[in-house]
């Protein structure tokens, strides 16, 4: 008999454990979705040349944070845009109108023109910790999907890393 080695001071999880850890993962994200997906939209931009022709410009997503259209973007999906298509997740289209936006941390505003929107609500980064899990979720171009998750860790809070990623 060989002499029984010494434990780590961490057991790794079992095959079974990190089942049901991934099981309660999913469950959570899925959650998330179920609750978010509804206030994510595709974003569709245009920009008028010098010669007055108007162009696409871009796209990406947002989020409804109001029931009355307002919704939270990327500023470098808004900027010098002078003609925003909203896209819900339900497919309907609505005209939009560009309130605001802040180029040193790439938020902007936007204004989608409809009523009883679905929204999400937003929270509070003080009560999440270094290294907690978060979930990014987006429709970009109109995909055929409900809506897109990422999910990532919350790194140090103040630092440079952070605050890009904040959006």
């Amino acid at each position: 008999m060989r002499p029984r080695e010494k434990a780590s001071r961490r057991e790794s999880p079992s095959a079974e454990s990190e089942g049901d850890l991934l099981d309660a993962y999913s469950r959570a994200v899925v959650s998330v979705v179920d609750r978010v997906g509804p206030a994510v939209v595709s974003i569709v931009t245009e920009r008028e040349t010098r010669g007055g022709k108007t162009l696409p410009a871009g796209s990406g997503s947002g989020v409804l944070i109001t029931p009355d259209g307002y919704l939270l973007t990327n500023d470098h999906v808004a900027h010098n845009a002078t003609g925003i298509t909203v896209y819900l997740a339900s497919g309907e289209s609505l005209s939009s109108s560009l309130i605001g936006t802040d180029p040193a941390t790439d938020l902007a505003v936007i204004r989608a023109y409809g009523r009883d929107l679905p929204y999400a609500e937003l929270g509070d980064s003080e009560y999440l910790a270094v290294g907690q899990l978060a979930i990014a979720i987006g429709k970009p171009i109109r995909v055929p999907i409900n809506c897109l998750h990422r999910c990532g860790k919350r790194s140090g809070k103040g630092s440079e890393e952070q605050k890009r990623e904040a959006y």
